[in-house]
């Protein structure tokens, strides 16, 4: 009895439905209002050296934040007689430069400071700004800040916030996606209430007979809408990751109480975790670990080291461990660099998802990684137009669909295709940008211009065809014929590229063609590596056996613009369920 393995590859159809996959569901997805004044431009002339905090949050009741901001700020361009802040809604009372009270006009969400006369590139001022009030909501109900019964949180992404870093909605800032800086916070906490925030805690201080002052440091630089803070009855539980750099790093679960003991469950897995990321893309570079548990029912958000992670998903199962990975991974993609516009959101949300197959990879080995590799593409090819109105590229995408299907899901489907066309370079690739381009803010062009020179593949054109333009290609065989030559057979493979709601041929798409003798089980192949360019383009091969079938793209180490489904039938009907057949 002969078995013949059925390839099946099915274009999309155009009307489909599916389900939302639960672990998918609930990531840091955060999608915009009239255009602010948080503007990258600013950073040009001002640059923000360090930012220090003091809250009060003693005011409960009244849900009033009492708050002092201290921001040094270095001035980069002649003839500067204003600093300009974004603060959102809150009441500014007085404000000081070095000192000394000066004038302010304030219209939210634009503060403008006026200095006494012109300064000069290079002088180091410290602003002073004293304000109060409840931190506004995003109009969308994501993002800002949360006064949720027992406790304070805030999430520093706004969905309609324009531009979505949305650090003004509780401290004076650049809030942009290219502006840093340190951050310390003093929090003055009562009623049994205490602070996490981001980086190292230096000190908790008793003030008077039921008052607590928390000090907490992050020497790193992090743009606005990374900083954190989280005010409740909480406490955390304290272990360590034994890093590859051989540091131990504390790692912290912070919740209340009655939450630890399905806290602790539910991130069984977050050792391993870490490892795989490291292996991947080198050591962690932050001082801490940090999730704290928020009663937030709509996603989560990657502030640095103090991640705000929704109690729902902490249940004691491993059911949405996912979502924990994927927010641990911006702690390379999207923590440790950033996207630096909101239009390249794929190099912190799409890696940060495909970052989820890797976890699973680590976890329970390639063939999991393919199977979530393939599920998110077939939502992408099924959903990501229907989610989003339209077919999108991954970067370069408007405003409303920063956080979109597109950005995420896709974005996570061209990753693994990028590990497609480089191969072996990709992880000690991804990890040398990584490293060279630490605390800063990177854009697709900076990707290109760093892979290209560093690899074989041609990075500007895996750009052009999978990242900055809509729709996927599809390689197909066309035809093929074979002669027999002496002991051998010349095999001549005819490939042609299909546009899927794409704009322009791939060229240089590094594609595997399998050639196969008879004999699905027991047979001889051979894999070939080819390069393709175009609507077609001509191979010949030399083979020691007669080749009965030519396969593309078999391993699918390219996600393309098919469902491709193969098995071995010996009898009766099958179902091809990812093929949709």
């Amino acid at each position: 009895m002969k078995f013949f393995p059925l390839i099946l590859s099915m274009f999309l159809c155009t009307q489909v439905t599916g389900q939302i996959n639960p672990q998918k569901a609930f990531r840091c997805s955060h999608q915009q209002r009239f255009a602010q004044n948080a503007d990258a431009s600013r950073s040009d002339s001002l640059d923000i050296t360090s930012t220090h905090l003091a809250l009060d949050f003693t005011e409960w009741t009244q849900q009033n934040m009492k708050a002092v901001a201290e921001i040094e700020v270095s001035v980069l361009q002649d003839d500067t007689d204003r600093l300009v802040f974004d603060l959102e809604n809150l009441e500014v009372s007085e404000v000081l430069v070095d000192g000394i009270e000066v004038s302010f006009d304030y219209v939210s969400p634009t503060l403008v400071i006026f200095l006494d006369g012109m300064v000069t590139a290079g002088t180091i001022l410290t602003a002073t700004i004293h304000y109060n009030g409840t931190p506004v909501l995003d109009t969308s109900g994501w993002g800002g800040g949360y006064w949720s019964g027992n406790m304070f949180f805030q999430l520093g992404v706004g969905f309609e916030a324009d531009p979505h870093s949305f650090g003004r909605a509780w401290h004076p800032c650049f809030d942009n996606f290219v502006e840093r800086s340190p951050y310390t916070l003093e929090v003055l906490t009562d009623d049994g209430r205490t602070c996490y925030a981001g980086g190292d805690l230096i000190g908790v201080e008793e003030v008077g007979q039921d008052s607590l002052l928390t000090t907490w440091q992050l020497d790193e630089h992090i743009p606005s809408y990374l900083a954190s803070v989280a005010v409740g009855e909480l406490v955390h539980d304290a272990s360590a990751f034994n890093s590859m750099t051989g540091e131990a790093i504390p790692v912290w679960l912070t919740s209340t109480i009655a939450q630890q003991g399905n806290f602790l469950n539910s991130f069984a897995n977050l050792n391993a975790c870490l490892e795989g990321y490291e292996e991947d893309f080198g050591p962690y570079r932050w001082n801490r670990v940090g999730y704290v548990l928020v009663p937030f029912s709509s996603g989560a958000m990657e502030h640095a080291t103090n991640i705000a992670y929704p109690a729902f998903a902490a249940n004691g199962t491993l059911g949405f461990e996912s979502l924990m990975a994927h927010e641990l991974s911006h702690h390379w993609w999207g923590d440790l660099v950033t996207c630096s516009s909101q239009e390249d959101m794929w190099i912190n949300e799409g890696m940060a998802s495909y970052c989820e197959a890797l976890f699973f990879e680590h976890l329970n080995g390639e063939e999991a990684y393919l199977e979530y590799v393939q599920d998110n593409h077939k939502d992408v090819l099924l959903y990501a137009h229907q989610n989003d109105g339209e077919r999108l590229p991954v970067s370069g995408i408007g405003h409303a669909f920063t956080y979109g299907d597109h950005v995420y899901n896709k974005g996570a489907d061209v990753a693994h295709t990028m590990r497609g066309y480089m191969g072996e370079d990709y992880f000690p690739l991804m990890t040398q940008f990584l490293e060279e381009n630490q605390y800063s803010a990177v854009s697709s062009q900076d990707l290109i211009d760093f892979l290209d020179p560093l690899t074989d593949a041609n990075m500007q054109a895996f750009f052009d065809g999978w990242i900055f333009q809509p729709g996927f290609p599809n390689f197909r065989v066309n035809d093929w014929q074979q002669t027999q030559v002496g002991d051998n057979y010349e095999v001549n493979v005819d490939i042609g590229q299909y546009l899927h709601y794409a704009d322009n041929y791939c060229i240089d798409a590094p594609i595997e063609i399998t050639l196969m003798d008879a004999d699905p089980i027991n047979g001889e192949s051979q894999i070939e590596m080819v390069l393709v360019s175009g609507e077609e383009s001509s191979f010949t091969f030399t083979t020691p056996f007669s080749v009965d079938r030519v396969l593309v793209n078999r391993s699918e180490k390219l996600n393309q613009a098919v469902l491709a489904e193969e098995q071995i039938i010996d009898e009766g009907i099958t179902n091809f369920d990812y093929a949709e057949f």
